[in-house]
């Protein structure tokens, strides 16, 4: 069974994987937040304007789920939880921009839902740039498409993944992206011993138009075709006939800051405080042990009512 994942996929883009910080682990997220204290201890420092602002314009290149969130959750953590710390006048010279290449956000998501994110990012403060590419990244600047230079020195990159490389002897076949192309029962087509899934599989399913499309790389897809992966291998094992997967998506949810979050279920869309907390339920029950889960409810129950912790990790 193959389930390597993917990894950041900086496009051959010159300057992207050198001077950008990308969000694919915790690691990742534990360094972006280290380095935008850091960021906000240098500004404090500086009395050169134009050189604070540059200091404090933090860039978000995709915007997909993790584009939309990780901008709405950076705007409340230089914006709202710095502001404690921080002179009006540091936090004023703070600005988030993101940057889309589509004209929509969250593109494979409902109407509602990108127009939702939007209106929200926007009216929080966020400067958007739809249907705009990076064309390259320098240390302390973006070039897009249209040739504008954003000065900034901090670019984070969440523009899009690639499946993790993996060498084969014989012969495999792959969808244009790299993945590799699986049959109904998530096994691939030279090799019926081996299954693959996740962002590392192509596995095309019939959509309403009644046109095979592959499955989007999101998280429920690889956990329900784990779950499919497991039982076909005790099936093969016990020499029964294998069950052929189908994908029935249950959703979408997208976390846009404190108490706002929107999501699209059933052709309903709905937002609010309450969507927010379905939004952490649900992250809650993906979690292994019960240990954790009670550790990680009252770590965020005390959250809600005190400030964030700035110490660098």
């Amino acid at each position: 069974m193959l389930a390597p994942g993917a990894e950041t996929n900086f496009y051959n883009i010159p300057g992207a994987e050198k001077y950008s910080l990308p969000l694919k682990s915790i690691s990742d997220a534990v360094k972006i937040k280290n380095h935008c204290i850091v960021q906000m201890e240098r500004a404090s420092h500086t009395q050169n304007r134009n050189e604070r602002k540059k200091m404090l314009r933090f860039v978000v290149v995709g915007g997909g789920p993790t584009g939309v969130e990780l901008a709405a959750e950076l705007e409340e953590f230089i914006k709202e939880t710095f502001s404690s710390y921080y002179p009006p006048e540091i936090i004023a010279d703070a600005s988030i921009v993101l940057v889309q290449k589509d004209r929509e956000l969250v593109p494979h998501f409902g109407p509602r839902v990108r127009q939702q994110s939007l209106r929200t990012l926007e009216k929080k403060g966020v400067t958007v740039m739809l249907g705009s590419t990076v064309k390259e990244v320098g240390v302390s600047y973006i070039v897009s498409d249209k040739n504008v230079k954003i000065f900034a020195e901090t670019v984070i990159w969440v523009a899009g993944v690639k499946p993790a490389e993996l060498k084969f002897d014989g012969k495999v076949a792959q969808s244009p992206d790299g993945r590799l192309i699986v049959n109904q029962y998530l096994q691939l087509e030279n090799y019926r011993n081996i299954f693959a899934l996740g962002d590392f599989a192509s596995f095309a399913q019939k959509n309403r138009k009644n046109v095979f499309v592959p499955l989007p790389a999101l998280a429920q897809v690889a956990e329900k075709q784990a779950r499919a992966v497991a039982k076909n291998i005790q099936l093969a094992v016990a020499g029964k006939a294998l069950r052929a997967f189908r994908y029935r998506h249950a959703g979408n949810l997208i976390s846009l800051g404190q108490w706002m979050a929107v999501g699209e279920m059933l052709n309903f869309t709905f937002s609010g405080r309450l969507t927010w907390w379905v939004w952490r339920t649900i992250y809650l029950s993906k979690l292994i042990s019960w240990r954790k889960k009670v550790r990680v409810a009252i770590d965020w129950t005390m959250n809600l009512f005190s400030p964030r912790d700035i110490s660098e990790l």
